[in-house]
C-alpha cells in the first residue's frame, strides 16, 4: 500500500466507471434519492473505486445520498490489517462515517472460505442495522459475474444458479444487496483510481491457483478476453435474462402450486396435492412445482437435487395405485397413492427449511472482499 494524498483528489464525473455506476444505481439497483447506503469496501482497487466514484455521485442534487463505509477484517492474512487502515483512511478524507467489524474465523473448522462468506454478510448486516442503511453496496463487477457464471456451469448449477449474482437481491429484512458496478471491469477500475492517483491494497488470495475462481482468472479468463473484449458486459445481459426467466417461471410455478393443491384435504399440519393434476404438468413444471413444495414442507435442500426430483417425479408418473411412502427426510413424512401427494411434517419440523446458499457461496472476488 502506498501513500495517499490528506485529501481526496477530484473525481471525474464523467469517467465511464462513475457513469457504469450511476447507471446501475437508476436502472438496475432502482436506489432512490435520499437512500442510506453501507459501502461494503475491503480496500482493494474495485471496491476503493467504488467508494471513490460513489462519493461523488452521493452529493449530485439528483441523488443526496447517506453513505457508510463498512470494512469486515477476517483476520486470514498478516497483512489484512493495512486493508483496514486504508478503508478508515479512505472514509476520514470522503468525510463519511466508517464502521469495522473484526471476525474470528476457526481455519481448521471446514470450509474457511464458506466461513467467512458467512460470517461476512452477518457483520455487513450488522453494520447496516446500526446506521438504518436500507442496503449494503458491493463492488462485484463483469469479470465476476463471469467467473461465476464460468464456476456455476462447472459445478452443473440450475437455471437460477446460472443467473449467476443479480443486481439486488434481499440480505435480511428491510436490507438489500446491490452491485451497481456489475456493467463496470476491474480494468476500468484501475484507470479511475490510476486518473486520481489513488493506491488500494491487493489481496493474494486472487492468484492463489489452488482456488477455482483464482484460476478461471489467471488461465481461462484471458483467452475469453481476447476472443472477446466485451465479454464482461456481454454475459451480464445474458445472465440478466436467464434471470427474467427465471422470475417468469417461479411466478408460473406458484400459479401450478395453487392449482394442484387441494385445499380441503389441507391443513396447516399437512398439505395435500392432486396426483392428476401434477402428472398433467409439463416435466420441467413438475420439477420446479415438486422442489418447491417438498422445500416449503421441510425437505432438506440437498435432497432436493435433479436426481431426486427425476425420481419422485417417475413415481408420480407411474400406474401403481398403491399407498407408498416417500423418503424425505426425518423432517418431512411423504405419502402417495393413486389420488393424491400428501406432505406432513414432523413434529417440530414446521419450520421453513434452512437458506440454501448453494447459489450464492461462489459470490464475490476473494476470502476477504469486503
Amino acid at each position: 500500500m502506498g501513500s495517499m494524498a490528506s485529501t481526496p483528489n477530484i473525481i471525474p464525473p464523467r469517467h465511464p466507471f462513475v457513469k457504469a455506476i450511476v447507471d446501475g444505481l437508476a436502472h438496475h439497483c432502482h436506489v432512490l434519492p435520499g437512500q442510506k447506503l453501507l459501502l461494503a469496501v475491503s480496500g482493494g482497487a474495485d471496491s476503493v473505486a467504488m467508494l471513490c466514484a460513489m462519493s461523488n455521485i452521493a452529493t449530485r442534487r439528483r441523488w443526496r445520498l447517506k453513505l457508510v463505509v463498512g470494512h469486515v477484517q477476517h483476520h486470514l492474512r498478516d497483512d489484512a490489517e493495512s486493508d483496514a487502515q486504508l478503508t478508515e483512511q479512505l472514509a476520514n478524507q470522503h468525510q463519511l462515517p466508517f464502521e469495522r467489524i473484526d471476525l474470528s474465523i476457526d481455519t481448521q473448522a471446514g470450509n474457511v472460505e464458506d466461513m467467512a462468506r458467512q460470517q461476512r454478510y452477518a457483520a455487513l448486516i450488522q453494520m447496516a442495522k446500526q446506521h438504518d442503511c436500507t442496503a449494503v453496496l458491493t463492488a462485484q463487477h463483469g469479470l465476476d459475474q463471469l467467473e461465476t457464471l464460468l464456476m456455476r456451469l462447472l459445478r452443473g448449477a440450475s437455471l437460477r444458479g446460472l443467473g449467476a449474482m443479480p443486481w439486488t437481491r434481499e440480505l435480511a429484512h428491510g436490507i438489500a444487496l446491490m452491485r451497481p458496478a456489475l456493467m463496470t471491469d476491474h480494468a476500468m477500475a484501475i484507470d479511475l483510481l490510476n486518473q486520481i492517483n489513488q493506491t488500494w491494497c491487493e489481496d493474494h488470495t486472487n492468484t492463489d491457483t489452488t482456488r477455482l475462481r483464482a484460476a478461471l482468472r489467471q488461465s481461462v479468463i484471458p483467452s475469453l478476453l481476447e476472443l472477446r473484449p466485451d465479454l464482461p458486459q456481454q454475459i451480464v445481459n445474458t445472465t440478466d435474462q436467464l434471470q427474467s426467466l427465471q422470475h417468469f417461471l417461479d411466478i408460473q410455478c406458484q400459479q401450478a402450486v395453487d392449482h394442484c393443491l387441494l385445499v380441503s384435504k389441507s391443513s396447516k399440519h399437512c398439505q395435500t396435492y392432486s396426483r392428476a393434476k401434477l402428472k398433467a404438468l409439463h416435466p420441467a413444471m413438475l420439477s420446479l412445482v415438486l422442489r418447491q413444495v417438498l422445500a416449503q414442507a421441510g425437505v432438506r435442500p440437498d435432497r432436493l437435487g435433479a436426481k431426486q426430483l427425476a425420481q419422485f417425479g417417475k413415481m408420480l408418473s407411474d400406474q401403481d395405485g398403491s399407498v407408498r411412502q416417500l423418503a424425505l427426510g426425518r423432517r418431512v413424512r411423504g405419502s402417495l397413492d393413486r389420488h393424491h401427494l400428501t406432505l406432513t411434517p414432523t413434529s417440530g419440523a414446521n419450520k421453513p427449511p434452512a437458506t440454501d446458499l448453494s447459489e450464492h457461496k461462489d459470490e464475490g472476488q476473494g476470502i476477504e472482499d469486503c
